[in-house]
C-alpha cells in the first residue's frame, strides 16, 4: 500500500465515522435531550439511560474521526519538519508541536504502521525517526559532483526533496515519483 492510499484510506475512514456518528447521533441527542427531567412532565430515568446507552457509539464515532484528522494533519506537519528543517528527532518535534515525547514517540510509531511514511522507521535508541531511500542515496552518491541538482516539494505529502535536474526519484517520505 502506497502512502496516497493509506492516507486516503484513512481520510475515507474518518467521513465514514463522522457521517455515521452525526446521521444517528444528532437524532439520539434530541431523543436524550426531550427525556431528561424539566423537559418531559414525566421522567423515565430507564428511557433516559437506554438513549444514553444507545447515543454513546455515535459520539465514539465522531471523536475517532476526529482523532484521524488530527493524525494526518500532524503527519503533514512533521513531514514539513523533517523535511525542511531536518528535524528527526521526537524530542525536538514534540517541542515544536507542543506535545510530549512520549506522544510523539507513539505517533510516529503509529504512523508508519499505518503506511503514512514510506521507507522509514523509529529508532528508540536515539529516539527520532529514520526515513531511509535506497534508491535515492545510490543515484546521489552514483552522481556526478558537478550536475545540478534543484528542491522539489512532493505533491502528495508536501516534503521537500533534493534531487539532480532531469531524473525521476521517489519522494524520500512517501514513495510519489518526483521529477
Amino acid at each position: 500500500m502506497t502512502v496516497k492510499t493509506a492516507l486516503t484510506v484513512s481520510m475515507i475512514k474518518a467521513k465514514i465515522l463522522a457521517i455515521i456518528g452525526w446521521f444517528f447521533g444528532v437524532p439520539l441527542l434530541v431523543v436524550f435531550i426531550a427525556t431528561l427531567p424539566g423537559v418531559k412532565e414525566d421522567f423515565d430515568l430507564g428511557l433516559t439511560l437506554f438513549t444514553l446507552v444507545l447515543l454513546s457509539p455515535f459520539i465514539y464515532a465522531i471523536v475517532c474521526s476526529w482523532k484521524i484528522k488530527a493524525r494526518i494533519k500532524r503527519y503533514k506537519l512533521y513531514v514539513t519538519l523533517i523535511s525542511l528543517h531536518d528535524m528527526t528527532k521526537a524530542a525536538e518535534l514534540a517541542g515544536h508541536l507542543h506535545k510530549t515525547q512520549a506522544f510523539v514517540e507513539k505517533d510516529l510509531q503509529v504512523m508508519i504502521s499505518l503506511r503514512y511514511f514510506d521507507n522509514a522507521l523509529y529508532d528508540p535508541k536515539n529516539n527520532e525517526i529514520v526515513i531511509s531511500n535506497k534508491n535515492y542515496t545510490e543515484m546521489l552518491a552514483q552522481a556526478n559532483k558537478d550536475a545540478p541538482t534543484k528542491e522539489v516539494t512532493c505533491q502528495n505529502c508536501g516534503g521537500h526533496n533534493r534531487i539532480i535536474i532531469g531524473k525521476v526519484v521517489k519522494c524520500k517520505f512517501c514513495g510519489t515519483f518526483l521529477e
